[in-house]
């Protein structure tokens, strides 16, 4: 089981056995060392790290028992089902014949790209003279059991990223026999998932050791839909007609139920906001990352949303929709920490040591303060020293201190008892502090908490328990703190808007963050890498960028740093024909946001010729002022106020700022 596997302890025993063949290994891994001599004897190099062709033959199709196509047929709803189940839990799944050969694969895609890489496709053959003793080649000693190796303690290092799984199924009347494969991710080894690959994998053979199979698999199919309430994210499943044919009771209890899905049901009548999402079915698709959407209680917000296709092919066989929500958190709680320090780009020295900052911040353990501009990536550093740090297995959950209502920050933060308050779910909620016990927590927006709820998070910094609303109960909780703002709260404490003591206790390690105006030498460096990522995305040819482009790039002084910068960037991607992006091919858009700047050359740099610099309907240079960031943002603010009729939701969301905070400009703007 996951909580008993030890890598590197395994590792070195598997190096001691290999290199001396009279040391005995412990009772516990005497399997193993069995397995890794006699495959020793086979490959003497175990680093293999790809197959090649000779350990493939498609000829297995020639001379394939025809009852492998009969019993896919017969019970191919049940496989789909399965398939499905297991593509979830981000497996791949191959179909072996009795000389181990694969005559069919399943699962997540971007696993099956990956294993197709290293020689692992259809037609390989998972003999023991091709791959060594492996648990394809060993089920067939056990059948109807599950064997299963985990990372190291496979021999060969072509296993070694993943747990693999094998059951062998065999009926003797009439002949039949397969092997069950599975690859899963050792990164999404969990005892839940464990337990789910060998139910999923359990529930097949009962049909063989009965000659009855739709009764058995009606039931198994049940316990199925069962096991996969217990996900952390509210999803449903749509069928290739476009019809939603489950949902789980997360999403019904936030979207509320559709009803019964015996026939399906078409998935705009269940949530209309889903379906730009049904282009998938037809091929890879761009699709929106978020939805707007309103909730069972009538209120709308924005809710992440990712979309799996399922099944092979051109057509897709079905979509498993996942939403995300402030009750789906992931990663143990949390939304997952995908950055780390290789993805904070730049090299200029502020960026340098501020990347140096936040190293050493990981190796501690106190609570870290980061300050900078909007958009400068305080978000990203906060990631990448989570994932650094010792807490990097466990959750990360973000906080925005500006979005949350006044009234309802506490029970967000520290939980609720069922009946607490009006509207209160009847079994009650833990609160962040709560789902990120041995994480951390990102207080982001830090400065828009409101003083008394400054009082509460001061009192579990110094003590370290919470309390949910309506419970006499105290849990401890073990929480890192980061918390971020854009304003200076050394300022606010003077104001008497934020906390003194409160102050002290966050700004224990303190990183401030360079605006982008002060990393010329990294612009080329970002510029390209959020090229590439946007054509990634996008589905589009990278661009090359000119050096124009930079040189205006340089000028500019970018008052929503990085934000700006790459949102300015996925404008170009979408419109710009050619294969490169210089000032001729800018969009106008661009050029005139950019347009000030352009007309005043920084020293050092050339000044950009005037006929690419600026529009006909220009100011000429001499006459263009560079606007103070107030003045950029207060613009910004008015022309997107215009854009989306007042709505502020909206607003604040394009602007990628909180509700709060957009409140508080416009309150300053005088409205």
């Amino acid at each position: 089981m996951p909580g008993q596997y030890d890598q590197v302890g395994i590792a070195d025993l598997k190096k001691r056995l290999l290199a001396d063949p009279t040391l005995h290994a412990p009772a516990e891994y005497g399997h193993l060392a069995a397995e890794w001599r006699r495959s020793q004897a086979l490959f003497p190099d175990r680093h293999v790290r790809k197959f090649g062709e000779d350990v493939r033959d498609l000829s297995l199709f020639d001379h394939l028992d025809p009852g492998h196509h009969v019993h896919l047929d017969y019970l191919r709803e049940y496989y789909r089902a399965r398939e499905a189940f297991l593509a979830a839990q981000g497996a791949a799944l191959f179909y072996l014949d009795e000389g181990y050969g694969v005559y069919y694969k399943c699962g997540d895609k971007q696993l099956l790209a990956e294993l197709k890489a290293k020689g692992m496709r259809v037609g390989t053959i998972f003999s023991e003279a091709n791959v060594g003793a492996f648990v394809a080649n060993l089920s067939h000693q056990k059948p109807f059991e599950t064997i299963f190796r985990v990372g190291q303690e496979n021999y060969l290092d072509i296993f070694c990223d993943y747990v693999c799984y094998a059951r062998y199924v065999v009926r003797r009347e009439p002949k039949f026999a397969s092997i069950n494969l599975v690859f899963l991710p050792l990164e999404r080894y969990s005892d839940a998932t464990h337990e789910s690959i060998c139910f999923a994998l359990g529930v097949e053979d009962l049909s063989f050791r009965n000659r009855f199979m739709y009764p058995v698999i009606q039931q198994q199919l049940g316990l199925l839909v069962e096991a996969a309430q217990v996900g952390p994210d509210a999803f449903l499943l749509v069928n290739a007609q476009g019809e939603v044919v489950f949902v789980d009771d997360f999403f019904k209890r936030e979207f509320g139920d559709p009803g019964p899905l015996v026939k399906g049901i078409p998935l705009e009548d269940v949530l209309p906001e889903l379906k730009p999402f049904l282009a998938a079915l037809e091929g890879p698709a761009v699709m929106p990352r978020e939805i707007y959407a309103a909730g069972k209680g009538g209120d709308h917000r924005f809710y992440p949303v990712r979309c799996q296709r399922i099944g092979g092919g051109p057509k897709a066989s079905g979509l498993k929709i996942s939403i995300l929500g402030q009750q789906y958190p992931k990663n143990g709680g949390g939304k997952p920490a995908s950055f780390t320090f290789n993805d904070l780009i730049g090299v200029c020295p502020l960026m340098s040591e501020a990347k140096q900052a936040a190293f050493r911040a990981a190796t501690s353990s106190s609570n870290v303060l980061i300050t900078g501009e909007s958009g400068t990536g305080k978000e990203m550093f906060a990631q990448a020293i989570h994932n650094a740090s010792t807490r990097g297995d466990a959750p990360f959950i973000p906080i925005n201190c500006g979005a949350i209502p006044k009234e309802l920050i506490g029970s967000e933060l520290f939980g609720y008892e069922g009946g607490a308050f009006t509207g209160s779910r009847r079994e009650g909620a833990p609160g962040k502090f709560e789902q990120a016990n041995g994480g951390t927590v990102f207080l982001d927006e830090i400065a828009e908490m409101p003083l008394d709820m400054q009082s509460f998070l001061l009192r579990f910094l110094e003590d370290g328990v919470v309390s949910r609303i309506g419970s006499k109960r105290f849990v401890k909780v073990d929480v890192r703190i980061i918390a971020a703002t854009n304003r200076d709260l050394w300022d606010l404490v003077n104001q008497g808007a934020f906390r003194l003591d409160l102050y002290f206790r966050l700004n224990v390690l303190r990183l401030e963050l360079p605006p982008l105006r002060q990393r010329e030498p990294d612009i080329e460096l970002l510029t390209e890498h959020f090229l590439v990522n946007l054509a990634k995305r996008m589905e589009k040819p990278v661009l090359r960028v000119g050096p124009d482009v930079i040189a205006l790039f340089r000028r500019y002084d970018w008052p929503g740093n990085l934000r700006e910068l790459r949102n300015i960037l996925e404008r170009c991607v979408n419109v710009v024909d050619g294969p490169e992006l210089t000032l001729r091919s800018l969009p106008p858009t661009v050029l005139r946001s950019l347009g000030a700047a352009s007309a005043m050359p920084r020293p050092g740099l050339a000044p950009v010729e005037p006929e690419h610099a600026a529009e006909p309907h220009q100011p000429p240079a001499e006459a263009a002022v560079l606007p103070t960031f107030q003045q950029f943002e207060a613009d910004r603010i008015r022309r997107a106020m215009l854009d989306l009729r007042g709505n502020k939701s909206k607003v604040a969301q394009e602007l990628g700022m909180s509700r709060a905070t957009l409140y508080r400009k416009l309150q300053q703007m005088g409205y």
